[in-house]
């Protein structure tokens, strides 16, 4: 089996101190209430295969979702990807505020807050996205942008989300937990509708983007942990500003009680967005840098206009 490139980047990043565990909440058979937190190495898992051996160590063999096939491209299109990634210039527009000092940071202080959605609160945002004629994903970034975005970044924009995707199938000879994850980008700052989100994300999937950030990512292959630790030495110079990860795990049907997903931050992206749904319960996460000094009780009334908006 292949080495994980990708698990290698944190495993990197730790060395430096700079963590990025993901967080699993889980619940008691037959209970709806989250009871249990666990870390777990981004070097290990990205999201999706961390739900999957989640559902593994449960005694339940979960589908393990893929790209479509749709989007695993022509040698033509991965070319043009590699292109437009190489363009792909570092992002500097969004100011945040209230912010110290990120080297006192590690990402292990990281404060964040959840929500499980009720079986009617997760169908109100499905009946929103059908309205809006866009999908769930679209309906909650725009969403989560329309209710935060002013409220703790400033300047001229531009505004960009990274929003991970998952490669499994199109990605090979690594095992399905290990990091699958490329990534394209959304910048809302002209964006009115979720629409507007939508036609984001499938210009960036049709153009290849993500095979382009996939073969990029995966630069390990050809130039080593040297040549990996001359990159992140650089990109510690350049110190990018992104609004924030958006990750949504899926929809599961299985028989499991809900989970919720803390992402990690980044120093260049300091707030994360999870989004998991288990048997119609969709779990709801944010989770921000405590050098953003965004207090829990902001954060919790963030994640609960957020909820109200992409149901409306």
């Amino acid at each position: 089996m292949k080495k994980d490139w990708v698990g290698t980047w944190f495993q990197l990043l730790e060395k430096r101190g700079i963590y990025s565990d993901v967080v699993l909440g889980s619940s008691e058979p037959g209970s709806d209430q989250i009871t249990k937190f666990k870390k777990y190495s981004h070097a290990q898992f990205d999201g999706v295969g961390l739900v999957v051996e989640h559902f593994r160590s449960l005694g339940q063999s979960p589908v393990v979702p893929t790209l479509p096939k749709i989007y695993y491209g022509s040698w033509l299109t991965k070319a043009f990807g590699l292109f437009a990634c190489l363009r792909f210039v570092p992002v500097f527009g969004a100011h945040w505020k209230a912010i110290s000092p990120p080297a006192l940071i590690s990402g292990r202080e990281d404060i964040f807050v959840y929500q499980i959605l009720s079986a009617e609160a997760y169908q109100k945002i499905i009946q929103a996205s059908r309205r809006a004629g866009v999908s769930v994903n679209s309906q909650l970034l725009w969403s989560l942008d329309q209710c935060l975005r002013n409220e703790w970044v400033s300047g001229s924009g531009p505004f960009f989300w990274m929003l991970p995707i998952n490669m499994r199938c199109a990605s090979q000879n690594i095992s399905d937990t290990s990091n699958h994850a490329s990534w394209i980008w959304v910048d809302t700052l002209n964006v009115l509708t979720a629409t507007d989100i939508q036609k984001q994300i499938q210009a960036r999937l049709k153009e290849g983007f993500h095979w382009g950030a996939w073969i990029s990512i995966n630069i390990g292959k050809l130039i080593g942990i040297k040549g990996m630790n001359f990159l992140l030495n650089q990109a510690e110079k350049i110190e990018e500003r992104w609004i924030g990860t958006f990750s949504n795990m899926g929809v599961w049907n299985i028989d499991a009680g809900p989970l919720v997903v803390i992402v990690p931050t980044a120093p260049t992206t300091p707030l994360s967005v999870g989004c998991i749904t288990v048997n119609n319960r969709m779990g709801l996460s944010l989770n921000i840098r405590l050098n953003l000094k965004v207090e829990k009780s902001q954060l919790q009334a963030w994640l609960e206009s957020w909820i109200k908006k992409a149901g409306d």
